[in-house]
């Protein structure tokens, strides 16, 4: 018999709840792989509680941030497993609206947060991240190169990186 194609899935918008907060202007990066967060087959869902700390750190571009979640339940897609989850995030001034009501927000957040969130973007979603699950954001000391950069070029075999000094480890 001739093979049936498969049942049509149902649009995302009437499997997930609206999201907890929107913004425009967020490239989100997995470490060796970019495109995993945005393919059709695969639906992550992330409790607070697999979140194991938060990185906020400068490219050395001056133009972007890394904001990374680091995870202690890895999520996998295949056989690789992504422990960090990485979003390059501008230094413009942003806004970022949460979808709940005041008196939600006063009553969950105690006045941290607002509906309308302005300002970097990069300070705006540490900031969401940091009340959402009330882990600490690690971000730079107040380490400084000779020539005035915030961290030091470093290569491991072909792969070039950078190497940060945070107040009391390295990243």
């Amino acid at each position: 018999p001739p093979l049936l194609p498969p049942p049509p899935r149902a649009p995302p918008a009437a499997t997930h709840p609206p999201p907890f907060a929107t913004a425009l202007g967020v490239a989100a990066h997995a470490p060796r792989q970019f495109s995993f967060l945005f393919a059709r087959r695969y639906d992550y869902k992330i409790a607070y509680s697999d979140i194991d700390k938060y990185f906020l750190l400068p490219k050395p571009d001056n133009a972007h941030h890394v904001f990374i979640v680091v995870l202690e339940k890895p999520i996998r897609q295949g056989q690789q497993q992504h422990r960090l989850l990485v979003w390059q995030l501008k230094q413009d001034a942003s806004t970022i609206r949460v979808n709940l009501s005041e008196d939600e927000i006063a009553t969950r957040y105690g006045g941290a947060l607002h509906a309308e969130n302005e300002g970097p973007l990069h300070h705006l979603v540490a900031k969401l991240f940091k009340n959402l699950t009330g882990r600490r954001v690690f971000a730079m000391g107040k380490f400084r190169t000779a020539a005035g950069a915030q961290s030091i070029a470093c290569a491991h075999r072909a792969n070039a990186g950078h190497l940060f000094c945070l107040e009391k480890s390295f990243v």
